[in-house]
């Protein structure tokens, strides 16, 4: 199981680079990472919904992390399978729509 072969989650340019300005910003560590993780959503027929988190902690054993454009990227290895070749957007909207999305990749579910 060769971690550099498989397809992972990547970030577009302008999310990379809106994550820069939040960890700046919030003067998180200069190693923050961007934890990928679902929430579970009861009312919801599929049940889960995809969440972003700025985590100054080290990864743990159940974790896979690479990097996308100079972003350090964590999610668990089952999450990773899921979501191989996603990508994270950073969109604007007007003056006060704006945000991360994400952007399924051929294999991922929608």
């Amino acid at each position: 199981n060769e971690p550099a072969s498989e397809p992972m989650i990547t970030l577009t340019q302008k999310a990379a680079t809106e994550f820069r300005k939040v960890v700046s910003a919030q003067e998180f560590p200069a190693d923050t990472k961007l934890r990928v993780g679902v929430e579970r959503i009861a009312e919801q027929e599929a049940g889960l919904r995809l969440c972003l988190a700025f985590e100054t902690e080290p990864p743990s054993a159940n974790d896979a992390t690479h990097a996308s454009e100079g972003v350090h990227v964590v999610l668990e290895k089952e999450l990773a399978e899921l979501l191989a070749d996603a990508q994270i957007d950073f969109v604007q909207q007007g003056a006060d729509q704006r945000g991360f999305v994400f952007r399924p990749g051929p294999g991922s579910p929608e």
